[in-house]
């Protein structure tokens, strides 16, 4: 795909000034909301159960209003919603229509971080394939469940990486170069799984000659090396960005969580292990110094790694600008990461006290209307 080239040059008339975060005074204020009153799991477990309702629509409409309260209050009370900020595009991109040469989603069992909490996103269809487990833990039945004892959804967290893998990437079908790489990634797969190199080429697109799949079977080699470049940028920002709201299995707080995800889960090799510690770091000064997922996202499509500077060039370039029309010094960037993994913590249990407290609300009318 060619696509433009170009510098990141921040507008003048909306520059990046963040505050500078006072750490200890949120330290502070982290620590307290923690040990606040909070309903045990038990409570909430209890307080779930009486919300059953014998008419099942009933109960989901039930549900669906507390939800809608809760996430109405955490926007509110603390500016942004998080993860959940990507329910409603996920939910679109999961009712989108299947490209007809995808087949259909098989979870990868053999991964060793497979859980029941899996999605993948599709570029062909443009599309977030799902199980239907997955589905249910989407529902405001679960959703309410989830915030009221963790105060995240572990399925939100799963949906919103894959959210962020659709701002990463567009793919024209038309585009001759896309046929051939979608190709060459339909022959390693069909390799993998131990089928005939004849299989995979009839599997795609007529137009597509024999010699022309040999040739890129050919290609898989001196593409892999790219691959691995563009793997670790893709799936990096995934990663950390749903990361930022998040607690759980899916959630790698360190680098050194993503590295081994990366390996055991991507295959990238050990000779990278510089690009994954290059890529977090920059990509987290990025969430730091205020872009959201789809401007960063724009930046990941154009970006590649420049072995003379040893950086992903966009990347780079960009926290440079930015950290320059900021006018922020180096120390008050790492300030401004760690001031963004307090706030995540700090969301995550104010958001789980709001949903016990419009939990424990929508128990008492219900009991009080039956009265």
């Amino acid at each position: 795909m060619n696509m433009e080239r170009r510098q990141f040059i921040p507008d003048p008339a909306e520059k990046i000034k963040p505050k500078i975060p006072d750490i200890p005074t949120l330290s502070r204020k982290l620590e307290e909301v923690q040990t606040s009153s909070q309903l045990s799991e038990k409570e909430v477990m209890s307080l779930w159960a009486r919300i059953r309702q014998e008419d099942r629509e009933t109960e989901r409409k039930l549900y669906e209003d507390i939800l809608k309260k809760i996430l109405t209050r955490i926007q509110r009370e603390c500016g942004t919603l998080g993860n959940f900020g990507s329910l409603e595009e996920g939910k679109k991109l999961m009712a989108a229509p299947t490209h007809p040469t995808v087949k259909e989603f098989v979870p990868d069992v053999d991964n060793p971080f497979y859980s029941g909490a899996i999605a993948s996103y599709d570029q062909l269809s443009n599309k977030i394939r799902v199980h239907d487990n997955f589905k249910v833990n989407l529902g405001p039945e679960s959703l309410v469940l989830d915030l009221s004892k963790e105060g995240f959804s572990d399925s939100i967290t799963v949906l919103h990486h894959e959210v962020i893998h659709s701002k990463q990437d567009s793919i024209d079908v038309k585009d001759k170069d896309i046929q051939l790489k979608l190709l060459i990634v339909r022959i390693v797969r069909a390799l993998r799984i131990g089928s005939p190199l004849s299989i995979a080429v009839a599997a795609w697109v007529p137009k597509i000659s024999v010699p022309t799949a040999l040739i890129a079977a050919l290609l898989i080699f001196r593409n892999k090396v790219e691959s691995q470049k563009e793997k670790i940028l893709h799936e990096g920002q995934a990663y950390i960005g749903s990361a930022r709201f998040g607690k759980g299995k899916h959630v790698l707080k360190t680098t050194e969580e993503l590295i081994e995800r990366l390996q055991k889960s991507y295959g990238i090799w050990k000779r990278n292990l510089n690009k994954i510690l290059i890529m977090s770091h920059d990509i987290k000064r990025l969430y730091a110094l205020g872009m959201s997922d789809e401007s960063i996202g724009e930046i990941v499509k154009r970006t590649k790694w420049d072995n003379k500077r040893n950086c992903y060039d966009d990347i780079e370039s960009t926290v440079k600008a930015l950290s320059e029309t900021s006018g922020l010094t180096e120390e008050q960037i790492d300030d401004l990461v760690a001031a963004d993994d307090i706030n995540g913590a700090i969301f995550i249990e104010k958001s789980k006290r709001i949903a016990q407290e419009e939990l424990k609300k929508a128990v008492d009318d219900l009991e009080n209307k039956s009265t």
